[in-house]
């Protein structure tokens, strides 16, 4: 599992600052009860 960054290290927040630049919000972490939940769902099309 990779970690998640949600705010800038200091030295890229001083270069967003100075560019005047500003990083969106990001939605809450999504939190599943187990590991096997955490895969992405398979979703299949119709069959034709």
């Amino acid at each position: 599992m990779m970690p998640r960054c949600t705010e800038p290290a200091p030295e890229q927040q001083l270069l967003l600052t100075k560019l005047g630049l500003e990083l969106p919000q990001q939605p809450p972490p999504k939190i599943y009860p187990d590991a096997k939940a955490a895969q992405a769902p398979h979703q299949e099309g119709p069959s034709h």
